[in-house]
């Protein structure tokens, strides 16, 4: 088995705890019209992620209301309020360094990250692909090809970590190991069984 040199991680879900349906609920809330996330149309939610959109024109489009700019200031706080960096995971990723490359491979929309704190955690990654910069979502088959032609890797040399199964067997299908995040110690144990190892 070729070695592996490449820990590539998913942000949201991993690093970052919350839901977007918690956020939808309480944007309802605030917006005083009553939606859930079931009731968006997926393909608005890959617009946003894909930078097609700005985040004040999906809430437009998924309430059905104009959304004034002093409202979407609220909004994009509720949104970033609703992501909590887990601070022991940045922790335990950077002591893959400077063994492994890290690098962060995220669905992400262009206005939340723009305005989040938690990119100042991470700073240790060597490479960075969000999706709204690529105008590419995960899971789609191409994300995972740029990414590998970008940082010049095998994907028998990779691993790919994200809490969304589908996004993990997607890479899996190029060769790519994937792990379903579930915790730290889980993922600890599912790194070590490929013979990626801390110490």
């Amino acid at each position: 088995m070729r070695m592996i040199t490449t820990i590539i991680f998913d942000i949201g879900g991993v690093f970052v705890k919350g839901s977007s349906e918690n956020f939808i609920k309480n944007a309802s809330k605030m917006l005083g019209v009553n939606i859930r996330k079931d009731d968006i149309k997926k393909e608005l939610w890959d617009d946003l992620m894909r930078g097609k959109i700005s985040l004040q024109e999906f809430m437009s489009r998924a309430f059905g209301i104009p959304i004034s700019d002093k409202k979407m200031e609220e909004l994009i706080d509720l949104w970033i309020k609703n992501w909590k960096l887990d601070p022991e995971m940045v922790v335990f990723a950077k002591r893959f360094k400077p063994k492994y490359r890290l690098v962060m491979l995220s669905n992400v929309n262009r206005d939340g990250l723009k305005r989040s704190k938690n990119n100042l955690h991470f700073n240790f990654f060597d490479y960075k692909f969000l999706s709204f910069d690529l105008g590419l979502i995960k899971p789609e088959r191409e994300i995972y090809e740029h990414v590998l032609k970008e940082i010049d890797a095998r994907p028998e040399e990779c691993v790919f970590i994200d809490d969304k199964p589908e996004n993990v067997e997607a890479a899996r299908k190029l060769g790519i190991h994937g792990i379903v995040f579930q915790d730290k110690e889980q993922l600890k144990q599912d790194l070590k069984k490929i013979g990626v190892i801390l110490e």
